[in-house]
C-alpha cells in the first residue's frame, strides 16, 4: 500500500498519511486499538498526556532521518507524492509538488516555534529551493516564473504531471494536469510558503519568489461566476488557454495577497483589487452554494462541478476563524461549513463507517471516498 507524504493535518495525527481505519480488524496504523471507558480511542503512545509531541516527534524523525534517498539522487518526497510503506520507495502515482511543498513549509512553521528545532527548517528550505531551480515555468510565459502543481513520478524536472501521452487538444486526457499545465490556486499556496520562509529567515530569494506569485495572480483574476472561479483551476501556462475553469480553492491565493498588503510589499493596489474580487467571489458562491470542488492534482477534468472534497471548505473555515473581521457572519458560516463537511465527506462508505471509535472520520473527495488520517485531523483541527 502506498502512504502519501503531506503537511499540517499529517503531522498532527499520524506518522503516515493515509492509513485507512480498520474497526473490522480492531487495528489502527498497525498498532492494537484501545478504548476508553466511553468507548472512544486511546493513543498508543504512553503517556497519554504526551501523545501528540511523540507523534509529531515521529513523523518529523521520519521525514528527517528515515526517507531514503529515490533512484534519480534525491529525497523520496522531492519527486514522488508517495512511498510504499513496506519498501519506502516512491510510488507509481502523479506527483504534486507545489503544493506539498506548500504544506511542508505550514507544517514546520508551526512545528519550529513548539520543538525549536531547526533542523525542520533545513529540510523545507530543500524543496522550497528545488521547486525554484526545476519546477518554475519561463519567465516570458503568459504565466511565466510559476510553479507546476504536478509532475511525473521521479521526474526530476516538473513540467505538469499526466498518466499518460495525450494530444493536446483532445478531449480524453486521463488524470492530471497535461504538460505545460498549472494550477493557479497552487501558485497562491506556494507563494504564501515562500512568504512565510522569507518572514521567518529574512533571505530575500523567497519574498522575490512570492511576489512573483502574487503578481501573476492579480494580473489574472477575474470577477467569476457560478461557473468561472476568479482563478482557473487548471491552465495552460504558456497563452493562458484554459483548461479546466472552475476551484474553489481561493483561500490559499487570498492568503498570500493579504500577508503581501500587511507587510506592504509589492504593487499593493492591485493586490488589493485581486484580493477583494476572489472574497467577493467566495462569499458570493462556494459560501452560500456549497460547490467546494477541485482541488487535488491528480483527477481528471470533470464535465459538472460534482467532485466536492473537504480541504477548500475547511482551510475557508479555519481563514475565517483567523480573521473574522472579513466576515460578519462568521459564528454560522464556520459551523455550517463544518457541518457541510460533515455530510458529505463524514458519512459511512463501503467497509468504512463515517463514526470510528468515538471519531468522526473524514474523506478526501466525491472522487476519492476512503477515510484519511490527515483530513480528519484537518477537520478536527476547525
Amino acid at each position: 500500500m502506498l502512504r502519501r507524504f503531506a503537511g499540517y493535518g499529517w503531522l498532527a495525527a499520524v506518522c503516515l498519511l493515509g492509513v485507512q481505519i480498520s474497526p473490522a480488524q480492531q487495528t489502527f496504523n498497525r498498532h492494537q486499538v484501545v478504548l476508553d471507558p466511553q468507548g472512544k480511542l486511546l493513543s498508543w503512545a504512553q503517556p497519554q498526556d504526551k501523545a501528540y509531541d511523540r507523534v509529531m516527534h515521529l513523523a518529523w524523525d521520519f521525514l528527517l532521518h528515515k526517507v531514503p534517498v529515490a533512484p534519480n539522487g534525491l529525497k523520496t518526497y522531492y519527486t514522488y507524492c508517495c512511498i510504499d510503506e513496506r519498501t519506502l520507495g516512491g510510488g507509481d502515482w502523479l506527483d504534486n509538488p507545489a503544493g506539498l511543498f506548500a504544506m511542508f513549509v505550514d507544517a514546520a512553521t508551526a512545528y519550529y516555534p513548539y520543538s525549536e528545532d531547526r533542523h525542520v527548517l533545513d529540510l523545507v528550505r530543500g524543496p522550497l529551493d528545488y521547486q525554484m531551480a526545476h519546477g518554475l515555468t519561463p519567465a516570458k510565459w503568459e504565466w511565466g516564473g510559476v510553479a507546476y502543481a504536478s509532475s511525473d513520478p521521479g521526474a526530476t524536472e516538473f513540467r505538469g504531471g499526466h498518466d499518460f501521452l495525450f494530444v493536446r487538444h483532445s478531449t480524453d486526457w486521463g488524470r492530471g494536469d497535461g504538460y505545460g499545465v498549472i494550477e493557479p490556486d497552487k501558485v497562491g499556496e506556494l507563494g504564501m510558503a515562500y512568504l512565510k520562509f522569507y518572514e521567518l529567515t529574512g533571505e530575500t530569494v523567497y519574498r522575490e519568489a512570492a511576489l512573483a506569485c502574487a503578481n501573476t495572480l492579480a494580473r489574472h483574476v477575474r470577477a467569476g461566476d457560478a461557473l468561472h472561479s476568479p482563478w482557473p483551476f487548471r491552465v495552460f501556462a504558456e497563452d493562458n488557454t484554459v483548461r479546466e475553469e472552475y476551484s474553489a480553492n481561493v483561500i490559499g491565493p487570498v492568503r498570500l495577497l493579504d500577508e503581501l498588503v500587511r507587510l506592504d510589499l509589492g504593487d499593493v493596489p492591485a493586490y488589493r483589487r485581486a484580493r477583494h474580487t476572489a472574497w467577493t467571489w467566495l462569499m458570493e458562491y462556494p459560501m452560500q452554494n456549497h460547490i467546494w470542488h477541485a482541488y487535488f492534482e491528480d483527477i481528471p477534468v470533470f464535465e459538472k462541478l460534482t467532485n466536492f472534497n473537504q480541504y477548500s471548505p475547511m482551510e475557508t473555515a479555519r481563514y475565517i476563524l483567523q480573521h473574522p473581521e472579513y466576515d460578519p457572519n462568521w459564528k454560522a458560516d464556520v459551523p455550517a461549513l463544518i457541518q457541510w463537511v460533515e455530510r458529505t465527506l463524514g458519512a459511512d462508505v463501503p467497509n468504512e463507517p463515517g463514526m470510528q471509535w468515538g471519531a468522526q472520520t473524514i474523506s478526501e473527495q466525491i472522487d476519492d471516498m476512503h477515510k484519511m488520517g490527515s483530513h480528519t485531523s484537518r477537520y478536527a483541527f476547525e
